[in-house]
């Protein structure tokens, strides 16, 4: 690896067990199960897993989650494990995928082109500095998000500020929800008691972090997943007005819903090695489903993303079927919007600055749908001070932020129109689709603003809810939210399967930009028909456009695999291999950023790189399953 790239972040991916989509539902269960059960006890003991056992299988349609925990599997060992039970389950089984959690960053940092590491003097200065200019003209404090958002004026359409969001519950998967004075619908929490621990796998479960906090000397800032839960919960439902005496700052932090009820749901130990995108998202989102009508959930704030998962995708299309508006942060460090957010439907939020610009860290695509205040804001966090818990309220940085304060808004929404009202003009699947229409429509883009990847604009609360500028549509008049097409799960598989599109999705950024088609133009000039499209007007039209933009990503990703296969062969490689390709270059930071130079280096771009594609090739065949290294070694050892 060039050593420029030394410092870029690789994250711990933890193998969980396996996802199986069986042919039919009920039929094949138990032969599935026992023919697993056998072939992987036979592959290592560490792999074995009682198939009676509900803590190791959950079934839910024809979907079969299997959970093991064995430290012993290596990424490669995993993905290749999913080939072999395909060839032994070929008749019964329809996909198997293996299931990973990632938890913190191996090594590295979030720095790199077009990415913000807080860490960095210099990018943290600036930001400051920002910071001031904007204090100084009265936009800037704790408050500025939601002066930003235009939150306040909003409240000014409710009789009481305190009743927005009432009646309508929020539903939090995170991490570390501690009881904070900010929060103080978290002071009955109980992160010990059973139905805490329901989602967190194997023998991990929530800590006292009042005895963990006591064994560290000094006075230390504790790890974000301590209270990441508690943070991003006080940007929705936080008191207006200061609720916790801090010595340290006058500043305190105001939910855009306080009104609203919060419904925690703990994903991981409250500790430094929770894994922050756990295979158990799936079974929370699928039990708030459920849940929705008997608790009231109408919203889930999601602030985290990763790799694609075919439980995930299930139950994020059961949320919406259930009329829930699930509203995700697009991501950080990577130009691609990470999943759930890039799922359709969801409402995927990038990040704003103070200035209203878009965060340099901020996922950017053409999936993100809007931006919120990300850099700079205000949270509930608490310290390690003395061996005792110090609760405070300190700036933060990520679209983490960003999301919970959309979900905020989609609550304000809500309980502004009724959701019985809602429900009975439109049916409860079609509530999200009208919200998702209306919040983009209402965004206002700053100058400069790029809507084709940074979203619709920077949210805003009061024209949300203005009945001029935000009318409800009406149902036969609206064809958009006529049916909901979103949720049908054929468009949810394109994206994440590992073909033509997830390529295009993580590297849209660089693939579709002039510079890059420029470049490629005399290479592609052999292809008549798709030279010929990309130099005409018909590029313009977004349906046309779509279509060509698969091409060149076919070409391009034949140029970087080195298979000289027909179309239906190398289809059939994608639909094996995709996947794995995919994951790799999604959880991997730092060979995403080089495969990124490499792309614009084999288009002619000036970058500072020395890789090529072939050596990137190269380095993807290190880390692949020896089932797909077996595929590529040819085009290693005699590069083409």
């Amino acid at each position: 690896m060039n050593t420029q790239f030394k410092n870029s972040p690789r994250f711990n991916v933890i193998f969980k067990g396996f996802t199986i989509q069986l042919v039919e539902d009920k039929n094949f269960v138990s032969k599935v199960l026992e023919a697993t059960s056998n072939y992987l006890k036979s592959y290592s003991e560490s792999l074995a897993f009682n198939p009676e056992d509900p803590n190791h299988c959950h079934q839910e349609s024809d979907l079969i989650e299997i959970t093991i925990r064995s430290q012993s599997v290596s990424v490669k060992e995993a993905w290749n494990l999913s080939y072999r039970l395909m060839q032994e389950l070929k008749k019964e089984v329809v996909y198997i995928e293996p299931r990973f959690a990632l938890a913190t960053l191996a090594s590295g940092n979030c720095s790199g082109p077009g990415n913000f590491d807080p860490r960095n003097p210099g990018q943290l200065k600036s930001m400051k500095e920002r910071c001031k200019l904007r204090r100084e003209k009265g936009v800037c404090g704790h408050d500025w998000p939601l002066v930003q958002m235009n939150v306040r004026d909003a409240w000014k359409k409710f009789d009481d500020p305190s009743d927005v969001g009432k009646g309508i519950t929020i539903a939090l998967p995170d991490s570390g929800f501690l009881p904070h004075p900010e929060v103080p619908s978290l002071e009955e929490f109980d992160e010990t008691s059973d139905e805490k621990n329901k989602y967190i796998e194997g023998d991990r479960k929530l800590i006292n972090v009042q005895e963990e906090v006591g064994k560290l000397p000094g006075y230390k800032a504790l790890p974000s997943t301590y209270w990441h839960g508690t943070a991003t919960a006080s940007l929705i439902v936080s008191p207006d007005g200061q609720q916790v005496s801090n010595e340290e700052s006058t500043e305190f932090v105001t939910g855009v819903a306080p009104g609203a009820t919060l419904k925690p749901y703990p994903l991981g130990p409250t500790s430094a090695d929770f894994e922050f995108f756990s295979p158990s998202l799936a079974r929370a989102i699928s039990d708030i489903a459920e849940n929705a009508d008997k608790e009231n959930i109408r919203v889930i704030s999601l602030s985290f993303g990763s790799h694609p998962s075919l439980a995930l995708r299930r139950a994020i299309i059961k949320a919406q079927r259930a009329g829930i508006i699930v509203v995700a942060s697009a991501g950080n460090g990577v130009r691609f919007t990470q999943w759930p957010a890039a799922y359709d439907s969801v409402i995927a939020v990038a990040a704003s600055t103070i200035d209203q610009k878009l965060a340099t860290f901020s996922s950017i695509g053409s999936r993100v749908d809007v931006a919120a205040p990300g850099e700079f804001v205000y949270v509930a966090v608490a310290k390690n001070k003395d061996g005792k818990l110090h609760f405070t309220v300190e700036p933060k940085y990520g679209t983490s932020f960003s999301a919970p304060l959309v979900a905020g808004i989609a609550a304000m929404w809500l309980s502004y129109h009724g959701w019985d009202k809602l429900v009975e003009k439109y049916g409860a699947a079609r509530v999200p689709l009208v919200f998702d229409k209306l919040l983009r429509k209402t965004c206002y883009a700053p100058s400069g603003w790029d809507k084709n990847q940074w979203g619709a604009g920077i949210v805003d609360a009061e024209a949300l809810l203005d009945p001029k500028r935000a009318p409800l549509p009406e149902l036969e008049e609206d064809f958009y939210i006529q049916e909901p097409l979103a949720y049908r799960e054929v468009d949810h598989v394109r994206l994440d399967r590992g073909g033509l599109e997830t390529f295009l999705h993580l590297f849209e950024e660089t693939l579709c930009s002039p510079d890059f088609l420029e470049g490629i133009a005399i290479q592609i000039a052999a292809d008549f028909k798709l030279s010929s499209l990309i130099n005409s007007d018909y590029f313009g039209n977004s349906l046309l456009a779509k279509d060509i933009r698969l091409d060149i990503a076919q070409w391009t990703l034949k140029k970087f695999l080195a298979l000289e296969l027909p179309g239906k062969d190398f289809r059939q490689f994608l639909r094996t291999f995709g996947r794995e390709i995919a994951f790799h270059l999604g959880t991997d930071l730092a060979l995403y950023q080089r495969m990124e130079k490499a792309l614009k280096k084999f288009a002619g771009l000036r970058v500072d790189t020395q890789d090529d594609l072939r050596s990137i090739l190269a380095d993807l065949s290190k880390v692949a399953s020896p089932s797909l290294q077996q595929q590529l070694e040819p085009y290693i050892i005699t590069p083409r």
